[in-house]
């Protein structure tokens, strides 16, 4: 509770009280938290409206305005690999090549890398995200290494494009 001087007597009155106990003049009060709370509240919706009002329509389209386009989804038959090389040191055999992208928007990409026999069975496969979680850009090419643990030479290297994904 503070203490404020009336303005007819110039006594001190509690800040609380309605009038001055002195001269029955009224007390002027300080507003509350609650009342700038909610005059702060007013303004900000008023200079929102007048900044809708004011706003260009352009730019203010829906995700549903045929003039904005969305990127094409890529499929994984837009995507080639050239595997280049397949060697083996020690325990691993590590697989070259590029992805190509054909497509007409960025896509990440990931492969199926298996390593076959001499007689076509599966010594073991991989499906790596060679980009990791970036997208190969629209119409280029990405090189890739894929390093697998062998217990035997493989003797060729079947890569696909499993899935594509936009990140």
């Amino acid at each position: 509770m503070a203490l404020v001087n009336c303005k007819e007597c110039n006594s001190r009155v509690s800040s609380k009280a309605a009038t001055c106990p002195n001269c029955g003049a009224t007390v002027a009060s300080r507003p509350g938290f609650l009342a700038i709370g909610a005059a702060v509240v007013v303004g900000l919706v008023i200079v929102g409206a007048i900044d809708a009002a004011l706003r260009p329509k352009s730019a203010a389209r829906s995700s549903a305005d045929p003039a904005i386009t969305m990127p094409t989804m890529c499929e994984p038959s837009d995507i080639s690999v050239e595997v280049h090389s397949t060697r083996v040191e020690y325990d691993y055999a590590y697989v070259t090549g590029r992805i190509i992208n054909n497509c007409s928007s960025p896509t990440g990409v990931q492969l199926k890398v298996t390593l076959l026999d001499e007689q076509g069975g599966v010594i073991t496969s991989h499906d790596p995200w060679p980009a990791s979680i970036s997208n190969i850009p629209a119409r280029s090419d990405f090189p890739f290494e894929d390093q697998l643990s062998v217990n035997r030479r493989p003797a060729q290297a079947d890569v696909r494009v499993i899935r594509v994904r936009r990140w």
